[in-house]
Protein backbone atom coordinates (compact mmCIF):
# COMPACT_ATOMS: atom_id res chain seq x y z
CA UNK A 1 0.00 0.00 0.00
CA UNK A 2 1.40 3.08 -0.99
CA UNK A 3 0.72 6.21 2.11
CA UNK A 4 -0.21 9.24 1.03
CA UNK A 5 -1.19 8.95 -2.68
CA UNK A 6 -3.86 9.71 -5.24
CA UNK A 7 -3.36 7.32 -7.96
CA UNK A 8 -3.96 3.62 -8.91
CA UNK A 9 -1.29 1.24 -10.64
CA UNK A 10 -2.15 -1.47 -12.58
CA UNK A 11 0.58 -4.89 -12.23
CA UNK A 12 0.99 -7.67 -14.27
CA UNK A 13 1.15 -11.23 -13.02
CA UNK A 14 3.86 -11.43 -9.92
CA UNK A 15 3.70 -8.26 -9.28
CA UNK A 16 2.25 -6.96 -6.04
CA UNK A 17 -0.76 -5.22 -5.91
CA UNK A 18 -0.06 -1.36 -4.96
CA UNK A 19 -3.05 0.68 -3.21
CA UNK A 20 -2.81 4.10 -2.41
CA UNK A 21 -4.37 5.66 0.56
CA UNK A 22 -4.39 8.50 3.24
CA UNK A 23 -2.22 8.33 6.42
CA UNK A 24 -4.73 10.55 7.97
CA UNK A 25 -7.52 8.91 7.58
CA UNK A 26 -5.76 5.16 7.90
CA UNK A 27 -4.59 6.53 10.90
CA UNK A 28 -7.97 8.19 12.28
CA UNK A 29 -9.87 4.69 12.09
CA UNK A 30 -7.04 2.38 13.51
CA UNK A 31 -5.36 2.23 16.28
CA UNK A 32 -2.47 -0.09 14.40
CA UNK A 33 -1.04 2.78 11.96
CA UNK A 34 -1.59 5.36 14.58
CA UNK A 35 1.30 3.17 15.99
CA UNK A 36 3.19 2.68 12.82
CA UNK A 37 3.29 6.16 11.51
CA UNK A 38 4.17 7.57 15.37
CA UNK A 39 6.51 5.11 15.68
CA UNK A 40 8.40 6.58 11.92
CA UNK A 41 9.18 3.14 10.82
CA UNK A 42 8.27 4.26 7.23
CA UNK A 43 10.90 5.37 4.78
CA UNK A 44 9.99 6.47 0.94
CA UNK A 45 10.42 3.80 -1.01
CA UNK A 46 9.30 4.90 -4.54
CA UNK A 47 10.25 7.58 -6.77
CA UNK A 48 8.03 9.83 -5.88
CA UNK A 49 9.04 9.78 -2.21
CA UNK A 50 6.04 8.12 -0.98
CA UNK A 51 5.67 6.18 1.96
CA UNK A 52 5.01 2.06 1.41
CA UNK A 53 3.71 -0.16 3.44
CA UNK A 54 3.42 -4.15 2.68
CA UNK A 55 0.17 -5.18 4.19
CA UNK A 56 1.09 -9.64 5.21
CA UNK A 57 -1.36 -12.17 6.09
CA UNK A 58 -4.50 -10.42 3.98
CA UNK A 59 -5.87 -11.05 0.35
CA UNK A 60 -6.43 -8.83 -2.10
CA UNK A 61 -10.33 -9.36 -1.56
CA UNK A 62 -10.25 -8.46 2.14
CA UNK A 63 -8.00 -5.53 1.73
CA UNK A 64 -9.90 -4.10 -1.32
CA UNK A 65 -13.21 -4.47 1.11
CA UNK A 66 -11.40 -2.89 4.27
CA UNK A 67 -9.75 -0.03 1.88
CA UNK A 68 -14.07 0.59 0.75
CA UNK A 69 -15.27 0.15 4.49
CA UNK A 70 -12.60 2.80 5.43
CA UNK A 71 -13.12 5.09 2.36
CA UNK A 72 -17.03 5.34 2.73
CA UNK A 73 -17.95 3.05 5.99
CA UNK A 74 -19.66 0.95 3.45
CA UNK A 75 -21.62 -1.63 5.44
CA UNK A 76 -20.23 -5.04 4.70
CA UNK A 77 -23.41 -6.99 3.49
CA UNK A 78 -23.86 -4.28 0.76
CA UNK A 79 -20.85 -5.13 -1.07
CA UNK A 80 -21.11 -6.60 -4.51
CA UNK A 81 -18.74 -9.32 -4.14
CA UNK A 82 -19.39 -12.23 -1.71
CA UNK A 83 -16.33 -12.44 0.82
CA UNK A 84 -14.97 -14.28 3.76
CA UNK A 85 -16.76 -12.40 6.49
CA UNK A 86 -14.29 -14.85 8.71
CA UNK A 87 -11.40 -13.81 6.96
CA UNK A 88 -12.33 -10.18 7.27
CA UNK A 89 -12.92 -10.25 10.92
CA UNK A 90 -9.00 -11.32 10.96
CA UNK A 91 -7.73 -8.58 9.52
CA UNK A 92 -9.87 -6.04 11.42
CA UNK A 93 -8.88 -7.39 14.18
CA UNK A 94 -5.19 -7.85 12.80
CA UNK A 95 -5.01 -3.79 12.04
CA UNK A 96 -7.19 -2.74 14.72
CA UNK A 97 -9.99 -1.37 12.98
CA UNK A 98 -12.99 -1.48 15.51
CA UNK A 99 -16.33 -0.11 13.70
CA UNK A 100 -15.33 -3.15 10.92
CA UNK A 101 -15.00 -6.02 13.39
CA UNK A 102 -17.83 -5.04 15.15
CA UNK A 103 -19.47 -5.11 11.82
CA UNK A 104 -18.22 -8.22 11.08
CA UNK A 105 -19.01 -9.62 14.46
CA UNK A 106 -22.86 -8.46 14.09
CA UNK A 107 -23.26 -10.02 10.54
CA UNK A 108 -21.42 -13.58 11.92
CA UNK A 109 -23.80 -13.50 14.47
CA UNK A 110 -26.54 -13.49 12.32
CA UNK A 111 -25.49 -16.14 10.45
CA UNK A 112 -24.86 -19.01 12.99
CA UNK A 113 -26.28 -22.26 12.06
CA UNK A 114 -25.91 -25.34 13.81
CA UNK A 115 -22.86 -26.56 11.10
CA UNK A 116 -21.05 -23.57 11.45
CA UNK A 117 -21.78 -22.42 14.89
CA UNK A 118 -18.11 -23.92 16.41
CA UNK A 119 -16.03 -22.65 13.78
CA UNK A 120 -17.41 -19.08 14.62
CA UNK A 121 -17.04 -19.87 18.18
CA UNK A 122 -13.38 -20.37 17.71
CA UNK A 123 -12.71 -17.35 15.56
CA UNK A 124 -14.32 -15.69 18.12
CA UNK A 125 -11.95 -16.73 20.54
CA UNK A 126 -8.95 -16.50 18.59
CA UNK A 127 -9.69 -12.31 17.74
CA UNK A 128 -11.26 -11.62 21.30
CA UNK A 129 -14.19 -10.95 19.75
CA UNK A 130 -16.42 -11.00 23.22
CA UNK A 131 -19.88 -10.16 21.41
CA UNK A 132 -19.29 -12.82 18.68
CA UNK A 133 -18.67 -15.20 21.25
CA UNK A 134 -21.40 -14.31 24.01
CA UNK A 135 -24.08 -14.43 20.78
CA UNK A 136 -22.64 -17.90 19.34
CA UNK A 137 -22.76 -19.46 22.56
CA UNK A 138 -26.33 -17.93 23.47
CA UNK A 139 -27.16 -19.49 20.34
CA UNK A 140 -25.82 -22.83 21.18
CA UNK A 141 -28.21 -22.36 24.24
CA UNK A 142 -31.03 -21.25 23.09
CA UNK A 143 -31.37 -23.49 20.30
CA UNK A 144 -30.61 -26.56 22.81
CA UNK A 145 -28.31 -27.80 20.67
CA UNK A 146 -26.29 -30.63 21.42
CA UNK A 147 -22.46 -29.59 21.01
CA UNK A 148 -20.55 -33.33 20.93
CA UNK A 149 -23.07 -33.88 17.75
CA UNK A 150 -21.72 -30.57 15.18
CA UNK A 151 -18.53 -30.70 13.14
CA UNK A 152 -15.73 -29.64 14.70
CA UNK A 153 -16.35 -30.58 17.99
CA UNK A 154 -13.35 -32.81 18.38
CA UNK A 155 -11.31 -29.65 17.47
CA UNK A 156 -12.18 -27.16 20.18
CA UNK A 157 -9.86 -26.12 23.32
CA UNK A 158 -10.34 -27.32 26.91
CA UNK A 159 -10.81 -23.27 27.52
CA UNK A 160 -13.76 -23.55 24.67
CA UNK A 161 -15.26 -26.53 25.43
CA UNK A 162 -14.98 -25.27 29.63
CA UNK A 163 -17.14 -22.14 28.19
CA UNK A 164 -19.38 -24.20 26.26
CA UNK A 165 -20.20 -26.44 29.32
CA UNK A 166 -20.92 -23.28 31.97
CA UNK A 167 -22.82 -21.31 29.29
CA UNK A 168 -24.84 -24.74 28.96
CA UNK A 169 -25.72 -25.26 32.43
CA UNK A 170 -26.02 -21.89 32.76
CA UNK A 171 -30.16 -19.86 33.51
CA UNK A 172 -29.60 -16.47 33.25
CA UNK A 173 -31.78 -14.30 35.47
CA UNK A 174 -32.84 -17.23 37.01
CA UNK A 175 -33.52 -16.16 41.06
CA UNK A 176 -33.04 -18.85 43.89
CA UNK A 177 -36.48 -19.95 45.23
CA UNK A 178 -36.95 -20.79 48.68
CA UNK A 179 -38.71 -24.10 49.12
Amino acid sequence: MVIDGDESKQVGPGEMQQYYASRCLLAAQSEFFTKLFARGDLEPRDKNGRYVYVMEGIEVDEFETVLRFLYSAMVVRELKKPIDLTKLLHAANKYRLEDLQNQCENLLAEQLQPATCLSTLRTSDQVTAATLKRKTLDYIRTNKLDIRELPGWADLSRELVGELWASAVCIPNLKKQRI
